[in-house]
Parts: C-alpha cells; structure tokens; sequence
C-alpha cells in the first residue's frame, strides 16, 4: 500500500477492526462512528468503502495513523 491512497477494501477492513472501549464483545465499528472518529461525513466512509470516492491526504493520514497505532481512536472518539 502506498502512503498516500488506501484502497476501499482496505479502509473497509480497518473499520471492522476497530474495536471501541465500552462497546459490546462483538461490536464492529459503524460507518457512522467512524465518520464521527475521522470528522466527516457518513456519506464519504461509504463513498471510501464502495470505491466511488478517495480520501483526501488528510484523511489518508489520519487512516494511517489509525491502522499503525488502533489505539489512538480512543483519544479521537467522539461522544
């Protein structure tokens, strides 16, 4: 993977993996939460997941963070 794109099933798989502190034993992450981690819409997760769209370079780097060191999501949750 490149540093600059992250395709959509990789950025698919990085939410699922996503495991939220105080959230059930089996509870993936939702599109939703995940736009609210990121700061964006819900509409552009699911343009990232379905291929129709690509992050922009600061979301890029965000998801990069996020998959390098999962634990940083708890300190960008919002409630």
């Amino acid at each position: 993977m490149k540093a600059d794109t992250m395709s959509a099933t990789e950025i698919y798989h990085l939410r699922r993996s996503i495991r939220l502190s105080g959230a059930k034993r089996f509870h993936t992450t939702t599109q939703r939460e995940f736009a609210d981690i990121l700061g964006v819409s819900l509409d552009a997760v699911k343009a990232w997941e379905q291929g129709r769209r690509r992050p922009r370079a600061a979301a890029v780097t965000l998801l990069n963070l996020i998959r390098r060191n999962p634990a940083i999501v708890e300190t960008m949750k919002v409630d």
